[in-house]
């Protein structure tokens, strides 16, 4: 195996998720380019350590973002938000109320604004939280008796939505965002007394160009924490990748979830507790080259990516979440290079058959739906 790699990548700090010029609400929906590819400021994810607590306890919510040229201006909210209920019983839908709404609008009840400008929040709540019973109808409906508000909030707990408001002030060169974009994202988290609370899936581990089949060519990709700094990079720390333009490289998560999938309960159609077990859901961004597959989960986590024609260097990202909320992720770098080396990998010389290395044409959404954190 040849490979060539050089100093770490550097890091972009900021948020984004689902812009909006200001003078229009709602999301941009002016870009073609398929969901994966990073061309302007977005928020990737959003992480909240834990992403459930108890009444009382506190979580640090922190954004994973992509395209900012400029910090932006922060504003951060908390609201209780409406969730859907059955006819004849309280069913949580988690957060399928229209998401541009959230803490902005109808569908946001008591928002409080929070003393933060940067690019992480905390979010406190009191410890009486699960009592309040005006806090309990602003989420599941005011027509349920007090009883039953309380049976909901020990089985399901309380969901908040995190909110943060961007003002992203990038004069508009080199694709950057417009003047005075409004960029909006939102995170749920749920406070509930218990003690078998979700946590975060364990940092991204994955090999880049490894064989379909799950050998061990390709290079091991491991986790890297530096403040506000979260990279991948090659497990001996060499440095990032080198790749030749044109080329495809099998990209594969390690099959370790069952670690960490959790048991976990919910409230069926007939608000009665189930139980339900997480699904890892693998999400890849970057700024150029296409992804066969930006979506996956198990058991079919792989992906190819094929590098750009254009030489230079390309931002990648990995999002890992666990389907209730739960979510780690990390970037990395790989360089476009005509004088790079080759990762061995059977699958490396396969092409996409999409076409174009940028793949300009693929019919994908603009919007990113993934920025609605806990609802993948």
């Amino acid at each position: 195996m040849n490979i060539q790699r050089r100093s770490h990548c550097r890091y972009a700090v900021g948020l984004i998720a689902c812009a909006a010029a200001a003078s229009a609400l709602g999301c941009d929906e002016k870009p073609l380019e398929p969901r994966h590819k990073v061309t302007g400021p977005r928020v990737l994810a959003m992480i909240a350590e834990p992403p459930e607590i108890r009444p009382g306890q506190s979580t640090e919510v922190r954004l994973v973002t992509g395209g900012l040229t400029v910090e932006p201006e922060y504003t951060w909210y908390v609201c209780a938000r409406a969730e859907g209920t059955a006819t004849f019983a309280a069913q949580s839908t988690f957060g399928q109320a229209e998401p541009n709404d959230a803490c902005f609008g109808d569908a946001g009840a008591t928002t409080i604004r929070l003393p933060f400008t940067g690019s992480t929040a905390l979010i406190a709540t009191p410890a009486n939280l699960l009592q309040q019973l005006a806090a309990l109808q602003a989420v599941y409906g005011s027509s349920i008796s007090a009883s039953r508000l309380l049976a909901i909030a020990r089985t399901a707990g309380l969901p908040l939505t995190v909110a943060v408001e961007v003002r992203h002030n990038d004069p508009g060169t080199d694709g950057g965002a417009p003047s005075n974009t409004v960029l909006r994202a939102l995170k749920r988290i749920v406070v509930i007394d218990r003690d078998d609370r979700n946590a975060n899936p364990p940092p991204p581990s994955f090999r880049f160009g490894a064989p379909r089949d799950g050998g061990a060519g390709g290079v091991r990709m491991r986790y890297v924490r530096e403040g506000d700094d979260e990279r991948c990079e090659p497990d001996d720390g060499a440095g990032p990748l080198f790749v030749r333009p044109g080329v495809s490289y099998e990209l594969a998560p390690d099959p370790t979830e069952q670690p960490w999938l959790q048991t976990y309960t919910v409230l069926d159609t007939y608000g009665q507790a189930s139980q339900q077990v997480e699904t890892a859901f693998y999400s890849f961004y970057s700024t150029g080259g296409a992804y066969w597959d930006d979506r996956t989960r198990i058991p079919t986590r792989n992906t190819k990516w094929e590098a750009p024609l254009r030489l230079g260097p390309i931002t990648h990202w990995l999002v890992v979440r666990d389907g209730r909320g739960g979510t780690s992720a990390c970037r990395y770098t790989v360089t476009v290079s005509s004088d790079a080396g080759t990762i061995a990998s059977r699958d490396a010389a396969a092409s996409f058959e999409a076409g174009a290395s940028d793949a300009a044409s693929w019919d994908a959404s603009a919007m990113d739906a993934s920025a609605i954190d806990a609802d993948r």
